[in-house]
């Protein structure tokens, strides 16, 4: 019997929350029962807890942001909606301030909203921040906080809460001012794919880890944006890929060797290409398919009109995308640590950090199956770490000298067994959560949690890179691989703004509109 696996993990001190799907649930940490439980009625996408863990705010498909009431007292527990409020988009990414009194949410448009905890009764815009939206919809008591021209891939607030940090598709880190997020401080510049995960560890808040695309993670000095050292961690990571994704991005199929006065059409049925064939119609010079490729696990086949159809190319096994999901970092005895997952990827790694941001060697533990989600919880004599993994893929065991276990939990519990990190017996929390509180899963609600999206959706399609290039590459030697071995560092904040690309030309086209007219008044 397949089960869904806990795509979001909470650890408080006295119970542990857990989400599958849009089932939250909360577990007794002494005993491992299922205290309370409620249906947020749709997939939830983001989530986060207060930090006195009295609160859960949640956002999913239907676009609704909820603040939950965790309300723990043993046989009395129960979890309560206490709000739900209506988004612009769909959120991709959640924050709560350490005062619990206001929320941020990203979305894919490049945009951080904030919230306050409890709205007001009467909601209206109430700022040209507050603008509406698409379809008339503004965000209901929200301010937008700071924008980005490209989506929002990761952010967090700083320790002290007077930043912002946000990186983006486009490679770049954002400093800004909190609340005044309108106010950068400066760009931290040297990632060459996108970024999809950051951190600022409490023992050092100076530094700042960030991950993505890219085959090492970056360690900044934030505050100057100074890039400290490249920490390579892929070399060590691709033999425990599960998952593997990509992305070509659109592909032009001409109906004609000549390929002129191609146009933009959607896909066309089975039935309209036997009835094209039937008809002997002959096609128009400007028709044309257009076909993005999938990953993996869906099919990219696309069907022609016409009665001989072009050969399509293969997916380049070679590319291979891979993207740092989360990371975070702890303390043990006198040494810091900082840990750290990847999407479709089976281990858990973790590394020693120095003050002055030298690191170990990179270590790991195997779990067989794909990590979908960790939560470190505070405990004696030092920090533990609860991960959950997802059996719906298929899990074989890597040639590895690390740490393996091969039993078929859906959840580990990590602890420290000297210098390095073991996986536990079961506790009554873990003996819980792989038997009571699982949710039974369909194939179709599988594929719905979309756990394995942003393997598709981050790296940039042929045309994009084209485009992002001015145009001087030739897309045929782009792609994944090709990607990655663009290494001249960006020093320059105003290096990233290319000259030919698309946006570039429309914004030099209005430029000198208004200059035209300048000179005409005058």
């Amino acid at each position: 019997m397949p089960y869904l696996p806990y795509n979001f993990l909470f650890s408080g001190p006295e119970c542990t929350i857990v989400i599958s799907g849009s089932l939250i649930q909360a577990l007794s940490n002494s005993e491992g029962k299922v205290l309370a439980s409620a249906d947020s009625t749709s997939i939830v996408r983001a989530a986060a807890v207060t930090s006195d863990f009295c609160h859960l705010i949640t956002a999913g498909d239907d676009k609704q942001l909820k603040v939950w009431n965790l309300i723990i007292q043993n046989e009395t527990s129960r979890i309560t909606e206490e709000s739900s409020r209506e988004l612009p988009k769909k959120s991709l990414e959640i924050h709560v301030t350490s005062d619990g009194q206001t929320i941020l949410s990203s979305d894919k448009f490049g945009d951080i909203y904030s919230y306050p905890m409890r709205p007001a009764l009467d909601e209206v815009p109430q700022s040209e921040n507050d603008t509406a939206q698409e379809g008339g919809k503004h965000p209901i008591s929200g301010h937008l906080l700071l924008g980005h021209a490209s989506i929002v891939t990761s952010f967090i607030l700083t320790p002290d809460e007077n930043f912002v940090i946000s990186g983006d598709r486009d490679e770049h880190i954002r400093v800004s001012w909190y609340p005044q997020g309108y106010n950068i401080e400066r760009f931290c510049l040297g990632h060459r794919k996108y970024i999809s995960a950051l951190h600022v560890p409490s023992f050092q808040p100076s530094i700042l880890i960030s991950g993505g695309g890219d085959h090492e993670l970056c360690i900044w000095d934030w505050k100057s944006g100074r890039l400290l050292h490249r920490y390579p961690v892929y070399e060590v990571a691709e033999p425990f890929i599960k998952v593997r994704g990509g992305r070509r991005g659109f592909r032009r199929i001409p109906r004609r060797p000549d390929g002129e006065g191609l146009s933009r059409k959607s896909k066309r049925g089975k039935a309209k290409r036997k009835a094209a064939e039937s008809a002997a119609e002959t096609p128009n010079d400007d028709d044309i398919e257009m076909a993005e490729e999938q990953d993996g696990s869906t099919s990219g086949v696309v069907e022609h009109e016409d009665p001989t159809p072009l050969e399509q190319p293969e997916q380049d096994p070679t590319e291979i995308s891979f993207v740092i999901s989360k990371i975070n970092s702890l303390s043990y005895g006198s040494s810091n640590f900082i840990v750290f997952t990847a999407v479709g990827i089976s281990a858990f790694f973790y590394f020693q950090i120095h003050a002055d941001g030298n690191c170990s060697a990179l270590r790991l533990v195997d779990l067989v199956y794909p990590v979908v989600d960790f939560n470190i919880c505070q405990s004696s004599p030092g920090p533990s770490i609860l991960i959950s993994v997802d059996h719906s893929v298929k899990g074989t065991h890597s040639t590895a000298t690390d740490s393996v276990t091969t039993d078929g939990r859906w959840v580990y519990l990590l602890a420290w067994n000297g210098a390095e990190l073991e996986v536990q017996p079961d506790s009554p929390l873990c003996n819980g959560l792989n038997t009571t509180a699982r949710v039974d899963a369909t194939a179709d609600t599988l594929t719905k949690l979309e756990l394995y999206v942003s393997l598709s959706n981050l790296p940039k399609s042929r045309e994009e890179l084209v485009e992002d290039s001015g145009g001087a590459v030739d897309s045929d030697s782009l792609g994944a691989s090709a990607a990655s071995e663009r290494t001249t560092p960006i020093t320059d904040p105003f290096a990233t703004q290319k000259e030919h690309t698309i946006k570039a030309k429309g914004r030099n086209r209005v430029r000198d509109k208004l200059l035209q007219n300048q000179q005409s008044d005058s």
